[in-house]
């Protein structure tokens, strides 16, 4: 795991244009990304016909193997993104590392390639809604097995600018106010 001496934080500041909390909303950054154009991103539960598009069942069974042991995704279970269609891009939550592990496991899909992404929360970040701005703090562990640095410049450029928007829960939940994503990537 790398420390704050390793990394160089970066800051993405979010959402007073997200809605939060509602099921089925979609929230848009109107930010800017680094190289001055309008995000894309937006957090979506994912329809039927997008599920069919990208084979998201199966993608996501082929990261779950509890679930693809069973041949079927948990009872209850929607497909959540945050998607730019623009650039065929999304970002999607797959799993956690299990109890022992701070590490969120996501996928980035972008031109025809997946990278498998682990992720940690380094302890950092908000702990109470009240904390204005809330704060995120992600922290890069290993994209398709690699260490960070192996990786291309323009996917981890794509990626700060998914979570950015993705903030606290994608589609599912946003925290309220101001939402501030720190990068030590």
């Amino acid at each position: 795991m790398h420390t704050e001496m390793d990394m160089p934080v970066e800051r993405a500041n979010l959402v007073n244009g997200i809605e939060s909390g509602h099921a089925g909303e979609r929230g848009r950054n109107e930010d800017l990304n680094q190289e001055g154009r309008e995000m894309a991103f937006v957090n979506e539960y994912v329809s039927d016909e997008d599920i069919k598009k990208y084979n998201l069942d199966r993608v996501w069974l082929d990261r779950n193997a509890v679930y693809k042991i069973e041949g079927k995704l948990p009872s209850g279970f929607r497909h959540k993104w945050t998607v730019d269609r623009e650039s065929d891009t999304y970002f999607m939550v797959v799993g956690g590392g299990g109890y022992d592990r701070n590490v969120t496991r996501c996928l980035l899909y972008r031109g025809g390639q997946f990278w498998d992404i682990e992720l940690a929360k380094p302890g950092e970040g908000s702990n109470d809604f009240s904390e204005q701005p809330y704060r995120i703090v992600w922290a890069l562990e290993t994209i398709n097995l690699r260490r960070p640095e192996t990786a291309h410049r323009e996917v981890i450029q794509v990626l700060k600018e998914a979570l950015t928007v993705y903030g606290y829960a994608g589609p599912r939940s946003q925290a309220p106010g101001t939402t501030l994503v720190e990068f030590k990537f």
